[in-house]
């Protein structure tokens, strides 16, 4: 057995970097994944409930009957909240991948036709603006 070769197969291993997706990105920001989990983790409760417990887990003769707290304001609400962000994120990723092949095509143009890269005349535009204002408080 060589281990001079199995050390190196290790390494290189090692060396793999996990690739970022846009739904993974989505999925660990907390205003995205904490509501889906909610969401879901709320109408498996209601679905268990409904149809294992015979809904005697969420109501009981007598007392409240929490099964539409649940199903809605713990399960449809979040839910939903979480998968308007979720496809608003991936909408995004999307958009950022086109510009950034519009901004990667236009850019050996932009260079050919005009060489310098472009600058501001003035560091701060504003300065010259709030210059003039004082100004034209003093006159009056």
């Amino acid at each position: 057995m060589d281990f001079a070769q199995l050390r190196s197969n290790i390494f290189e291993g090692e060396e793999e970097v996990v690739t970022s997706t846009p739904i993974r990105d989505q999925l660990r920001d907390s205003m995205v994944g904490f509501p889906l989990l909610l969401g879901m983790g709320s109408l498996t409760l209601w679905g268990f409930d409904k149809w294992f417990q015979n809904g005697e887990l969420l109501s009981v003769d007598g007392e409240y009957n929490y099964r539409p707290l649940v199903f809605s304001l713990m399960g449809l609400f979040p839910l939903g909240f979480g998968l308007g962000g979720l496809f608003r994120g991936l909408q995004a990723a999307s958009d950022e991948e086109k510009y950034e092949q519009v901004i990667e095509v236009a850019k050996p143009k932009w260079t050919v036709w005009n060489p310098k890269p472009w600058k501001p005349k003035n560091k701060h535009p504003l300065k010259k603006c709030k210059k003039n204002l004082g100004q034209k408080v003093m006159e009056e």
